[in-house]
């Protein structure tokens, strides 16, 4: 048992230096690296907001600082509840925002990584084979393209999930039950993509276990198993209800087109941009010129090594499917089920959704209408996680198969050149940009902290998703609002109401006008912070307001100081701030 549990802690540790090394020199720059400034600088203000919310007003966890003044704006994205928590210590030692996502980044590939190793174990028990699933997965150029969309790399609870869950029908110990279902809260407090990724593969892991058993399941329904069952789901149920309020104060739901686009296709599988050495053979081979105008390619690729032992793993175990044993099946079935889902609602062939003779649709159109929260995701491409989970340990247990009769010499050499290729066909195409400091972040920012707790403030111009590419700016503001945490109506987030959109439109279109002003007063504002350059930058691109050609900063400032609706009460070298009265 002891040289079990060290054995895990080298293989641990050996993930670690394999995502340091994947993710160099990110592992050095922890505060003051980031691997770009979009979706990155509002998974930082998430996860700071968590851990103050946390540690301050628990109860207010939903009601996250930004687009007031509507309701619940943390369930306008992913929570990142779990993984904030979980990199909270050594975020809070670097000090800086940044850090809990670089820190989600290198985590997520040394959790995911082990995580598969774990579950690859149980079918192959040997440390060896095991520990190239999860090289497999950490090195796979579609995983690594997931580095934007953290909640999509942080889904290690899922492979672990599924362990406990085959430890469960192994052995009827409630132990394991409890643990499949503990992965599955704690999953869902991420993101709750993940979280049907866990419930699929639990149901065929157990369709597949009563097909086996052939009726042999009375000891099923067992009242310790619901309780837990029961248990986790009113775990879950307080993350789910401001979801569901957002859901139907605005009634919203994804549209299904949305699903459509961002799908994968066939030939995806066989196409990667990065993280590939391999990039610019397969892009040739997708031969772009004979697809339609403004085409979209999705990075599918699993990797080549990884490929061709999916490719071999799929042939041995369709042939020998019926001597195969059903936790095999059910892993196998989980990877399709993965596959088919990332295809979208309808397919796709040669960059052409099917209509002749008539569109073809897939399991995910149903489900989109029929199983709850399906129409609220979508990106149905991220499917294809569970396919690459799932589908590298079946290749690994092919593998061991194939090359059982292999001396133990000639298997440690062959699995030392698949490391090898893994390893090798990688390339580092990570592009690092600089962060600022807290110190170094704008003085209005540290400024908020005198302002009272409850006070609202708006940035002005403020801009909407849509007002590209001047949008991207409220992702800097929120990312320096980290600072203060005052109450603003700015916001930028994966979904945003549209009342706000309305609102804060208006609002870029009539400032500095009395008519503006007024508004602001409506909603609550006490404070603007007016940022010069900005409204100078719209000048110079002749941007269009609803009284003409926006102002330029120092004209915005003279009209709101004639104004009698405010009063200037601070002033920076580009920003001036005023109160509303």
């Amino acid at each position: 048992m002891k040289k079990n549990i060290v054995a895990h802690i080298v293989v641990f540790l050996l993930f670690f230096f394999l995502a340091a090394f994947i993710t160099y020199p990110l592992i050095f720059h922890l505060g003051d690296l980031s691997t770009g400034t979009g979706d990155e600088l509002l998974i930082a203000w998430i996860n700071k907001w968590i851990i103050h919310a946390l540690t301050s007003q628990p109860s207010l966890l939903f009601e996250a600082p930004s687009f007031y003044p509507f309701q619940h704006s943390l369930a306008f994205s992913e929570t990142f509840v779990t993984s904030s928590i979980l990199f909270a210590l050594p975020a809070f030692f670097v000090k800086e925002p940044i850090a809990f996502v670089n820190l989600d980044l290198i985590g997520s590939l040394v959790l995911l990584g082990f995580s598969c190793y774990l579950l690859a174990e149980y079918f192959v028990k040997d440390k060896f084979f095991s520990l190239l699933t999860g090289t497999m997965v950490v090195f796979s150029p579609v995983v690594l393209d997931k580095y934007v969309h953290l909640q999509v790399l942080l889904i290690f609870f899922v492979p672990l999930s599924y362990l406990f869950f085959f430890c469960f029908l192994r052995t009827k110990k409630t132990k394991f039950l409890i643990g499949s279902f503990i992965c599955f809260v704690l999953q869902t407090y991420n993101s709750f993509l993940p979280g049907y990724f866990i419930l699929f593969g639990i149901a065929i892991q157990l369709i597949f276990y009563i097909r086996e058993k052939k009726g042999k399941i009375k000891w099923l329904l067992n009242i310790r198993y619901f309780i837990v069952i029961i248990i986790a789901f009113a775990l879950v149920i307080p993350f789910t209800l401001p979801y569901y309020s957002v859901s139907q104060a605005f009634n919203y739901k994804r549209d299904i087109r949305d699903a459509i686009h961002l799908s994968i296709q066939p030939g995806d599988l066989f196409y990667t941009y990065q993280f590939s050495r391999l990039a610019p053979l397969l892009s040739w081979l997708q031969h772009p010129e004979t697809y339609p105008a403004a085409v979209s390619f999705k990075n599918g690729f699993p990797g080549l090594t990884l490929t061709i032992l999916m490719i071999i793993s799929v042939i041995v175990t369709i042939r020998s499917w019926r001597r195969s044993s059903y936790e095999k099946k059910a892993l196998f079935t989980i990877a399709l089920t993965g596959l088919i889902l990332s295809f979208g609602p309808f397919l796709h062939i040669a960059r052409y959704t099917i209509h002749y003779p008539f569109p073809i649709p897939l399991p995910y159109a149903v489900l989109y209408y029929v199983v709850p929260g399906f129409n609220g995701m979508r990106n149905a491409a991220r499917w294809e996680m569970v396919f690459i989970l799932a589908l590298s340990v079946v290749s690994v247990v092919t593998i061991q198969e194939l090359t059982r009769s292999l001396s133990g010499k000639k298997k440690f050499m062959l699995l030392l050149v698949v490391f090898l290729f893994v390893i090798g066909e990688y390339k580092n195409t990570f592009h690092f940009v600089q962060i600022p400091s807290q110190q170094k972040f704008p003085q209005e920012y540290h400024w908020l902290n005198t302002i009272p707790n409850d006070a609202v403030v708006i940035e002005m111009p403020v801009y909407n998703w849509n007002t590209f590419p001047y949008a991207t700016d409220e992702l800097r503001r929120q990312y320096f609002m980290t600072a203060n945490f005052r109450r603003t109506v700015n916001g930028a987030s994966g979904f945003s109401p549209p009342p706000w959109q309305e609102l804060v439109t208006n609002l870029l279109l009539t400032f500095p006008e009395e008519q503006a002003l007024n508004t602001l007063k409506k909603v609550g504002v006490n404070y603007i912070i007016l940022h010069m350059d900005d409204y100078d930058r719209l000048h110079k691109d002749n941007f269009q307001l609803s009284y003409g050609r926006a102002l330029s900063g120092e004209q915005v400032v003279g009209k709101l100081r004639k104004s009698k609706n405010v009063k200037e009460v601070k002033g920076f070298p580009k920003t001036k701030i005023f109160e509303l009265i």
